[in-house]
């Protein structure tokens, strides 16, 4: 399931939970201010932070996928083992073999 179809789902979940809490239990909302204060903007921004990083731009990625695809470019490939590590790391961890000098990425 997609990390928006989540989200979204949780916030009408939690939307109808509090109109029926407020329904049943009419000081719900008195006694929930102090949290809904900061609960409300908070939940807000991780709406607009999983929209964000989830839609598509025009290259047809996402930015999470674009942000990725950047880290996986700054890697080197142990000749040894094969094992794939982030380019600021000398050794290998799975044979100790050196980084070789021109480190391919990729």
């Amino acid at each position: 399931m997609r990390l928006t179809t989540v989200v979204r789902a949780g916030t009408l979940a939690a939307m109808a939970a509090s109109l029926v809490l407020g329904f049943f239990w009419p000081g719900f909302f008195t006694a929930a201010r102090t949290t809904l204060l900061w609960l409300i903007p908070a939940w807000i921004a991780v709406l607009f932070l999983v929209q964000t990083l989830t839609t598509p731009n025009a290259s047809g990625t996402t930015p999470l996928e674009a942000g990725w695809n950047r880290l996986r470019g700054r890697t080197w490939t142990c000749p040894r083992c094969g094992r794939r590590h982030l380019l600021h790391v000398p050794l290998c961890g799975e044979c100790g073999e050196l980084r070789p000098l021109d480190a391919q990425r990729g």
